[in-house]
């Protein structure tokens, strides 16, 4: 790993047909996600229903109905118009942030002479700051070039955010447990962020 993650931006609730102010509204909708068993779980823990298709087939898949809304970032949408497959809501509740995390392959590394790990190490951590600012900055265009398109954003006020997360935190013991994620490894996220079980 080169150095520290880098922040793609937060994964918002976006819908082609239904409104979606609150993650209460996301009940019983078919929700396409990028996989992986905590997003599937999260949508379960909300009522919405898990999808999980590629992302070349997402705008197709979008405009014939295939699921009914998707979490992705304000950058990804804008990548993809998604405004023209339909999407005309968004919930920006910022509860859930997805990570670039910098891996180089260990047999490549090793080919490397000590002079160019140490070149490759620095140069990420000369520029983390500024990639995470660039990316911060992208997201917030995005929302403004959605919201152009006709996106209508929904921004939940920090209570329900908070409600829901205590709710989540009450079974996140099971949850690492079943998407195999060790009670040593969720102590120390939880001691990292600063927040207690």
């Amino acid at each position: 790993m080169l150095g520290p993650y880098l922040d793609l931006g937060f994964q918002n609730w976006y819908s082609a047909n239904k409104p979606i102010a609150t993650l209460a509204d996301l009940k019983s909708m078919k929700i396409r996600n990028s996989g992986g068993a905590g997003q599937a779980w999260r949508a379960r823990f909300l009522g919405a229903i898990p999808n999980t298709t590629a992302w070349p087939n997402v705008p197709l898949a979008l405009s014939q109905g295939t699921f009914d809304g998707l979490v992705s970032s304000n950058e990804s949408l804008v990548s993809a118009k998604l405004w023209d497959s339909g999407v005309k809501f968004a919930l920006e509740d910022h509860q859930f942030i997805a990570e670039y995390i910098p891996l180089v392959n260990q047999a490549f590394w090793d080919k490397l002479s000590p002079d160019l790990q140490k070149s490759m190490t620095d140069i990420w951590a000369q520029n983390i700051a500024a990639y995470r600012t660039n990316m911060a900055a992208a997201q917030t265009k995005a929302r403004t070039t959605l919201e152009e398109h006709g996106v209508k954003f929904a921004d939940p006020t920090a209570e329900p955010n908070a409600a829901e997360r205590k709710r989540m935190v009450a079974v996140q013991d099971d949850v690492a447990k079943e998407i195999k994620i060790s009670p040593e490894m969720v102590k120390l996220i939880m001691a990292d962020v600063g927040a207690s079980s």
